[in-house]
């Protein structure tokens, strides 16, 4: 029982450094990565509905800007419409009123072939004969008894409306292309008595534009509103299959499959009077998008949008983020018991090995095969006990257990690569997810090849122009850990690129720059890495505008780095003591100096509140 609850304690242990070091980062950067994707499919959705209310407000300005124009011209100008009023009277037309009619006409052509919604344009001043001016034929044509009728409740529509619309099957006139059609009415007025004198009559073919805008929706089962001034909808299916006038409280669907019925019009007229911003239509949630236009007679037009289909991308990118995260969890565990089951073993032979050290013989003296620390161990104990008597193994026994109890409470990492790996695998998820590259991407990708870089032997030469590129990355990300604190400025000499110079010696530096230095700036700080020719070698510096060192801290500093250069030139065993947050600067300068000899140690110069500069020469 008791060698089952050490085995489960060695498994433990190594199952949280596993998950520390590997599931822990990896859950960070896929929840930063799901709500980075949450945020911005909300912020396309938004900019995408806005583009389409900006197009149908466009669309209906331009119709009443269009009526405006043609009204202006008969309210101004009396000539003209006297003149076609005489047109009207006229049993036959002369010459004269027919190139009158086709002048006329030709103002308004234009508008008819260039847009495709509008139909024709009507002009119907009171006469006897019950004539129109149609503009897509450039004439004037007698209206039959049942378009005569439509005109004249058209004129007894309500006398306070100068500008009303309504909707029917096809046009009532029966002049223009027919399909379902929104008839525009703009009453036009005699000037001394602001009696009603006629006319004009947009028809508009509500069947383009319900095509046209039903292209641009980016979703499925999106629809869309038309309200008036009163906040009434207008325009549904029930009203279109019916034909005939508008009524108070109908909608339309521009999706095409959803049946959108006169309880969900004052559902979601509630929901906009209340200010809300979703509403819920047969189990589903939508978001509202809304625009008003008052120069467009007070419509106000509505964009209700799944949040599913919003949200889609992300629901996606989570499902596969947790099949990833478990399948890697899953393998954390075979990983860790694996490696438990190996250890345990092995450090179970030593105790046996310390238990029982009468045991030991001759013939176990073989030197280990393998470069196993464990073998080692072995084989260094059978030898101690075999060489020395019993008694001074006795002596030695205490020193024994402590590093038998130091083996014990070793705790081995995984191999930092899967964790590579897996950021390889999220990359190109996210690539997958978003599209193409994002920002996320760009992350994962800068962070992967730091910790490729990192993970290499640093005590191998590399060109300074690829410490560059490290170093690039490296900051790419710190920048995004800290953003607005600092800018970078790399000046590298050409003639510099190609020097070898031992990895990973520029990233401590520049870790110390911007956490002990830009970091405490208030104001955005900078940070300058230079590489210039000297005598017999190149200099290389970094640089920040922080806020330096104190002249105390600076001194010890320099006596720390000054007794590792005495400690390696003089073969000192004086042992330097220094606080963790400069334990990077100090092995730096221990390389620097074992490589390149004490005159390319680490230089220092700094005034605190001002900038710190660390410099040092690599030769030739």
């Amino acid at each position: 029982m008791k060698n089952k609850s050490v085995a489960f304690q060695f498994f433990k242990r190594s199952l949280i450094t596993n998950m520390l070091t590997m599931l822990l980062p990896m859950l960070i950067v896929m929840l930063y990565s799901f709500f980075h994707i949450v945020r911005e499919s909300g912020n396309n959705a938004t900019r995408n509905n806005q583009v389409i209310l900006s197009q149908v407000d466009s669309v209906f300005e331009t119709f009443f800007t269009d009526i405006d124009n043609a009204y202006l011209i008969l309210a101004t100008d009396s000539d003209v419409s006297e003149r076609l009023s005489e047109v009207f009277e006229e049993k036959e037309q002369s010459l004269n009123s027919i190139r009158f009619v086709e002048i006329l006409s030709a103002n308004f052509r234009n508008i008819v072939f260039t847009n495709s919604y509008v139909q024709n344009i009507y002009f119907y001043i009171n006469n006897d004969d019950h004539k129109v001016l149609t503009t897509l034929n450039k004439r004037t044509t007698i209206l039959s008894d049942a378009e005569f009728a439509h005109i004249s409740e058209a004129l007894s529509h309500d006398a306070g409306d100068d500008l009303w619309f309504e909707i029917y099957d096809a046009s009532p006139l029966d002049i223009g292309r027919g399909g379902k059609t929104m008839q525009i009415y703009r009453r036009l007025y005699y000037r001394a008595t602001r009696k009603t004198s006629g006319l004009i009559v947009y028809s508009i073919n509500l069947e383009a534009f319900r095509k046209q805008i039903a292209a641009s929706f980016p979703y499925n089962e999106q629809m869309l509103l038309l309200l008036d001034h009163e906040g009434n909808c207008f325009y549904d299916v029930a009203a279109e299959e019916a034909g005939g006038s508008v009524h108070a409280g109908d909608g339309i669907s521009l999706a095409g499959d959803i049946d959108f019925e006169e309880a969900d019009t004052a559902q979601i007229t509630e929901a906009l009077a209340a200010d809300k911003h979703t509403v819920s239509l047969h189990g589903e949630k939508y978001v509202l998008t809304t625009l008003s236009s008052q120069r467009s007679y007070g419509l106000q037009y509505v964009l209700l949008t799944p949040v599913e289909k919003i949200y889609s991308y992300a629901a996606a990118f989570l499902l596969v983020s947790a099949t990833l995260f478990l399948r890697v969890l899953i393998a954390t565990a075979g990983i860790a018991d694996f490696k438990t089951r190996s250890e345990y073993n092995k450090v179970s032979r030593v105790v046996d090995l310390l238990a029982d050290p009468g045991a030991v013989s001759e013939s176990n003296l073989d030197a280990p095969k393998r470069a196993d620390p464990f073998s080692y161990i072995q084989f260094n104990i059978m030898k101690l006990f075999i060489e020395q008597d019993y008694l001074k193994m006795q002596n030695l026994q205490k020193n024994t257990q402590l590093k038998l109890s130091q083996i014990q409470a070793l705790q081995h990492q995984i191999n930092p690569h899967f964790l590579n790996n897996t950021l390889n695998i999220i990359y190109w998820k996210a690539i997958a997810l978003g599209g193409g590259e994002n920002e996320c991407s760009s992350m994962i990708q800068s962070l992967s090849e730091v910790m490729r870089y990192s993970l290499s032997n640093p005590q191998e030469d590399a060109r300074l122009s690829e410490e560059i590129v490290f170093i690039r990355k490296y900051i790419s990300l710190m920048k995004q850990r800290f953003p607005n604190v600092f800018e970078e400025e790399i000046e590298i000499d050409q003639t510099c690129a190609d020097l070898p110079i031992k990895k990973m010696l520029l990233q401590p530096l520049v870790e110390n720059a911007i956490n002990h230095g830009l970091r405490a700036k208030k104001e955005k700080g900078r940070l300058v890495i230079q590489a210039t020719p000297c005598d017999n070698g190149v200099l290389i510096s970094v640089f920040d505008d922080g806020a330096g060192i104190s002249p105390d801290v600076l001194s010890d500093l320099r006596r720390s780095l000054q007794q590792v250069t005495d400690s390696v030139t003089d073969s000192a065993e004086e042992e330097t003591h220094l606080s963790d947050q400069h334990i990077g600067l100090v092995n730096t300068h221990l390389r620097l100096v074992l490589a390149y000899g004490k005159e390319a140690g680490l230089t220092i110069e700094s005034k605190e509140g001002e900038y710190t500069r660390f410099s040092f020469r690599i030769p030739n």
